[in-house]
């Protein structure tokens, strides 16, 4: 996992209430599970609508890019947007185009897809700073960053 950007994600607001905007530029993924009944899957597509605060992801059937854009970021204009995401992939890794852990699969269907963040997940349950002594929970790499489990609140 890459490093993270600390204290980004609000945690004092978790609301269900997004302000979605489109994501710049679209990020390609590739979402990994176990559908129900059959062996492992991987979909393929662009996630192109994030949250505001960077809580979540989100790959759905809309246009939201001039061709302009999409030829200036080298993505195709017959792209189809949207990811399928088939029953029992909830919790599913979803990696970038480099390997890296984007977030989890929370929700989808055969159009669109719910991303929760990384960066909400580390945000969460994770810190920079522990008390004296304590070993990291995590070391991300390839930055090193150690990460320790969060005490109660």
């Amino acid at each position: 996992m890459r490093d993270f950007e600390e204290n980004k994600i609000n945690l004092l607001h978790p609301d269900a209430d997004f302000e979605l905007t489109p994501l710049l530029p679209p990020k390609r993924v590739f979402v990994v599970g176990y559908p129900k009944d059959r062996d492992f899957v991987i979909s393929e597509g662009f996630l192109n609508i994030t949250e505001k605060n960077s809580r979540g992801y989100f790959a759905a059937d809309y246009k939201v890019y001039t061709p302009a854009y999409l030829e200036s970021q080298g993505i195709s204009l017959d792209t189809k947007w949207g990811i399928r995401v088939e029953n029992h992939m909830s919790g599913g890794a979803v990696v970038d185009a480099s390997g890296y852990l984007v977030g989890l699969v929370v929700n989808g269907n055969h159009q669109t897809a719910g991303i929760l963040s990384i960066e909400n997940v580390l945000e969460t349950f994770f810190s920079r700073t522990a008390k004296s002594g304590a070993s990291p929970s995590v070391v991300l790499r390839p930055t090193e960053t150690p990460l320790y489990l969060k005490e109660n609140q």
